[in-house]
């Protein structure tokens, strides 16, 4: 009996033994984020995420490369440029490549030249003044901020012409001593010219270059009173000073007319009024016009006759126009101004033109052995005429009465002359100014010729071009000419007094 009794006992202290189990269990689960009194179970495993598809791959662009040793550029061959590989420069301080766009038809759609040299500062300047920059307002008041872009590493200028089919961008790289320069003609707005902007690289070694000054800094001309002879004649020359230098741009284009106490001086299509007292030139204004002109004339009443090609013929008395005549272009008037002869032109064109009574009237000028006219002048006298022999086709200058007749032949000591910009009579002879030969010539009264005089032992001037003179009542004339200035700063406008002929 006993002994079941304690079977008894040792079944029941075991059951309690396994109730107290299962409830320390339940408390540990809840501690661990499980329900109370819930059986602990396995967290379900997270569902694997779906792979991303690949990207397609770009197609591969095929690129050109051209490499020279100032910048690279590259472009898509599917663009289609065109070049040839000849005309490509690569030299050490000299590169261009330039390219074209095509349509199916042949027709040019596109064009880019690229430009860097290692050259001094004087074509950047003169892109500048073409373009309309002002070089003062650029360089000393940071004008143009707004007009600089960075191309190929460098910081440089936009300009777009009125017409909108051209593009330029331009600078100056002083410590590289360098010029760039990105031309675009034509679709200036086509995707393609950015494609190859943004694959351009100028390579320019900076090395501490410093470009000569600028026309504001730099040393104006002076000149002595000089003199020498030729045959048996000294001739004599004066320098005229203008109160402030006449900066210029432009070589060739400028013609002189002294009319008592003032000149007018053409210079680049534009009149200009200065005073002068026998010694200086003083600048007064530019005389509004309604277009420009290349050449003026005075008649013995004081008149301005202007004339240039594809612009009436007009008159300017005290301000005030007179007359506008449609018919000459490039034209020379008779002293009373009441006629005149067109010249640059073919000899079968070249017209004697008469103003009567407001009347407008033309007739052949007969002209004899020259193929082409270049220019003209009238005195009391004579027609000079300056072209080209038809025979030679060497420079000559004939001289005609007016009437029409031919008078003399001048030419040169071995039978040529360059280009003649001024011609007329003195008291001896005959004077010519040669602007290509940068000498003065004499010939005697049955046109002779007696000798000429270089430029450096008349002026003291280095390399000018002879633009344009006119004669005085005293003999004399009046001589300009361009000049660069020693230190390249600029192109000044010179003016000397010119006797002893």
């Amino acid at each position: 009996m006993k002994k079941w009794i304690a079977l008894l006992l040792a079944a029941m202290m075991l059951l309690s033994l396994c109730a107290c189990g299962e409830d320390e269990k339940s408390i540990s689960d809840a501690a661990n984020g499980q329900t109370v009194n819930e059986p602990a179970t396995e967290p379900a495993p997270a569902p694997e995420p779906e792979p991303e598809p690949e990207p397609e791959p770009e197609p591969e662009v095929e690129m050109t490369t051209i490499e020279t040793e100032l910048f690279t550029v590259s472009f898509p061959e599917d663009d289609g440029w065109e070049y040839e590989e000849d005309d490509i420069e690569n030299d050490s301080d000299y590169c261009s490549f330039e390219g074209f766009i095509f349509d199916g038809d042949g027709n040019r759609e596109l064009a880019v030249r690229i430009y860097a040299g290692l050259d001094d500062p004087h074509e950047y300047r003169e892109d500048l003044y073409d373009r309309g920059f002002d070089e003062y307002a650029l360089v000393e008041e940071n004008a143009y901020a707004d007009d600089f872009y960075t191309v190929g590493g460098q910081q440089l200028l936009k300009w777009v012409n009125d017409d909108g089919d051209t593009m330029f961008y331009f600078g100056r790289n002083e410590s590289a001593g360098a010029s760039m320069f990105v031309r675009v003609w034509d679709d200036i707005e086509n995707e393609r010219i950015g494609r190859i902007l943004e694959n351009l690289q100028f390579h320019l070694e900076e090395i501490g270059n410093v470009d000569g000054p600028w026309y504001w800094e730099g040393e104006p001309f002076y000149g002595d009173c000089m003199s020498a002879m030729v045959g048996t004649y000294t001739l004599s020359s004066e320098f005229i000073p203008m109160a402030e230098p006449f900066i210029t741009h432009e070589t060739f284009a400028h013609d002189i007319e002294i009319v008592g106490d003032k000149a007018y001086i053409v210079s680049d299509g534009v009149l200009k009024e200065f005073a002068f007292d026998g010694s200086t030139l003083t600048y007064v204004q530019d005389v509004a016009l309604d277009a420009e002109y290349d050449y003026v004339d005075v008649a013995s009443d004081g008149t301005l006759l202007l004339s240039n090609f594809g612009k009436p013929y007009i008159g300017l008395k005290d301000g005030v126009q007179t007359f506008s005549y449609s018919g000459p272009d490039y034209f020379a008037a008779a002293p009373d101004g009441t006629w005149g002869i067109s010249f640059f032109t073919s000899i079968d064109a070249v017209e004697k033109y008469t103003f009567s009574d407001g009347a407008m009237q033309s007739e052949p000028f007969p002209v004899t052995g020259m193929s082409m006219v270049t220019r003209v002048w009238i005195d009391d006298s004579y027609v000079y005429m300056t072209g080209s022999d038809a025979e030679t086709s060497a420079q000559v200058v004939q001289v005609y009465d007016h009437a029409g007749t031919l008078q003399k032949t001048l030419l040169g000591e071995d039978g040529r002359l360059g280009s003649i910009t001024f011609v007329t009579k003195t008291a001896n002879g005959f004077i010519a100014l040669d602007g290509n030969m940068r000498t003065v010539i004499l010939w005697n009264a049955d046109g002779d010729y007696i000798g000429e005089i270089d430029d450096r032992d008349l002026f003291d001037t280095s390399y000018p071009w002879f633009c344009s003179a006119d004669l005085q009542p005293d003999g004399s004339i009046i001589v300009i000419m361009t000049e660069e200035r020693n230190d390249d700063s600029a192109m000044e406008l010179l003016a000397f007094r010119l006797s002893g002929f």
